[in-house]
């Protein structure tokens, strides 16, 4: 059960983070890895098993009910579980092959503590549990990036989503007196503001997704190691926004705006991701932008099938991602410690790997495009369409800039072969048709992969790399001067207006100048009265005539 492999997976993770030599390291994370398969397998015996079960116990009592920690083992979780599990292994393995890391094995606890994290926030039924799990995946997110001067923007959209996410529940809460998500439909019987609740719990998730507008944090991370980028891509808060979108869909969907809104912010991002990976030079960059796209289609997939988690969503997530391990092998080959196109260039010397990384890319869009072919309905054609269109430019565009450079650009680079090409072509579609027979009869796949190396000959859009160069379009963040002008300035003159007002000029002239001025007139009354010995004995006899006066009156009265 799922119970059981997120024990296993805790004692992995604390096995991974002991503190070993350098040499002893990579055995160590070796030795996780098969640890890890291990439980993997087990994993798989029980998701074929089919057997249902569930881990429950009390945590803790509050007037709203018990606090439980649920760990519910059906299929629908397991499916939910397995694509995360399957990358959590993969970016081991990446972690494994190449060395980028000095503590191999802290980083893999780091990850396997994430996939624990993220299995308790799916077999939720609690709030508490919930908000727990999704805590815990925001503070090793921080661990995972390493570099604190690069995540902060990162850090506080992140905040900020929680925030709201933590209000919608606290509201959800006080209306339904429960803790139980089972029972957030209630919420539509007794609460009002239908439309604030699902407008601020697609706020929360657009920001953790990183959609157009909210992607700023994600854009901060460019100096981040690509394999730790990629595994905040799809290991992290994306996936706890995902989640939440799951469990909260049934609730926020009763808003009569949740359905425009998510439809704009998918809309919004594509396009907004199409043209920020065409115009900025920074590799990691356009692979943020392509993978805001990806998410942003993903939702809609889910949007159109009620969110109901299936086998092709898993499919669809995990090609995606190995898309963007192929990208990293783009990356790691032509980097030189460099992730500007422009220098990238200059490495891609030996045409054979380039051609071999080429081919596996070209698989890859195969399959995706398979996938959306599998997906693709009367509902969300438009949608598949405009993704896919514009993916493929986007795609092609940056991979014939990096990987077929004409000479007369760059002398050092490769010369793009037209039958090299078309053979490789041939040769993917064999392959495709040793993978998948039943693909290759497939108009959609065959003419999506023509096009994508058709594109990568002859793209129409290589021109607009002449944005590279413009200094004013690669170090100015529209975005983050929109936030600047339109609510940061802003906030800041509201707030120096309320310490003008509040506090300089009520507390600091008023009420302490008040205290001040009594203060001293009571320090000169009391100097004249030790001045003026007859004065100051008159009064103290009155003063104690008076305190008699008034304890004889009590203690008649008591």
């Amino acid at each position: 059960m799922i119970a059981f492999t997120t024990l296993a997976l805790l004692i992995v993770g604390i096995l991974s983070s002991f503190r070993v030599g350098i040499k002893k390291d990579r055995l160590l994370s070796f030795c996780v890895f098969l640890l890890l398969g291990g439980v993997f397998t087990q994993f798989c015996l029980e998701m074929f098993s089919g057997n249902e079960d569930v881990f429950s116990f009390i945590w803790n009592s509050s007037p709203s009910g018990d606090i439980k920690i649920d760990i519910i083992s059906n299929k629908y979780h397991y499916n939910l579980v397995l694509p995360f599990f399957i990358i959590t292994i993969f970016a081991v393995v990446q972690n494994l092959i190449f060395r980028y890391e000095e503590r191999r094995g802290l980083y893999n606890a780091t990850l396997i503590f994430n996939l624990v994290a993220l299995i308790v926030m799916m077999t939720s039924n609690n709030f508490v549990q919930l908000l727990c799990a999704l805590f815990v995946i925001d503070i090793l997110a921080m661990f995972i990036i390493k570099d604190t001067s690069a995540c902060r923007r990162y850090i506080l959209l992140n905040i900020t989503a929680d925030m709201l996410i933590f209000m919608v529940l606290a509201i959800i809460n006080c209306q339904i007196d429960s803790l139980d998500i089972r029972e957030i439909l209630l919420y539509k019987q007794v609460g009002r503001h239908l439309d604030f609740i699902a407008l601020a719990g697609l706020t929360s998730v657009f920001m953790k997704m990183g959609f157009w507008g909210f992607h700023i944090g994600l854009l901060a991370l460019k100096n981040v190691r690509l394999h730790r980028l990629l595994n905040i891509l799809f290991l992290s808060s994306p996936v706890s926004a995902l989640i939440l979108l799951i469990k909260f869909h049934v609730l926020w969907n009763a808003s009569t705006l949740f359905a425009p809104y998510i439809h704009l912010g998918c809309v919004t991002s594509i396009f907004g991701g199409f043209i920020g990976s065409l115009i900025t030079d920074n590799f990691k960059q356009k692979i943020i932008y392509w993978q805001m796209m990806f998410w942003a289609i993903f939702v809609e997939i889910l949007c159109f099938s009620g969110f109901v988690w299936s086998a092709a969503n898993v499919w669809l997530l995990l090609q995606f991602n190995v898309l963007m391990w192929c990208l990293y092998l783009v990356y790691y080959q032509g980097m030189r410690q460099n992730s500007v196109i422009l220098l990238m260039q200059q490495n891609f010397k030996n045409s054979k790997i380039s051609y071999i990384v080429f081919m596996l890319i070209t698989l890859m869009i195969a399959a995706i495009s398979g996938s959306l072919d599998g997906v693709y309905n009367r509902g969300n054609r438009y949608y598949i369409w405009y993704f896919a269109v514009l993916f493929v430019l986007s795609l092609s565009t940056a991979l014939r800039q990096i990987l077929f450079t004409p000479r007369k650009i760059n002398p050092l680079a490769n010369r793009h072969n037209p039958v090299h090409l078309m053979s490789l072509f041939a040769l993917t579609m064999l392959t495709i048709f040793i993978l998948q027979p039943h693909n290759l009869y497939t108009i959609v796949v065959f003419g999506w992969t023509f096009v994508f190396i058709l594109f990568c000959m002859y793209s129409p859009l290589w021109r607009l790399r002449f944005a590279y160069k413009q200094e004013y379009i690669q170090n100015n963040d529209f975005i983050g001067q929109f936030y600047k002008y339109a609510f940061v300035k802003p906030l800041r003159l509201i707030g120096r207006f309320l310490w003008l007002l509040i506090d300089h000029l009520f507390i600091e002239q008023i009420i302490i100048g008040f205290c001040l001025s009594a203060a001293q007139r009571g320090l000169r009354f009391f100097r004249q009265l030790h001045k003026n010995t007859t004065l100051g004995g008159t009064i103290i006899v009155i003063l104690i005539g008076l305190m008699l006066w008034f304890s004889y009156i009590m203690g008649g009265k008591l």
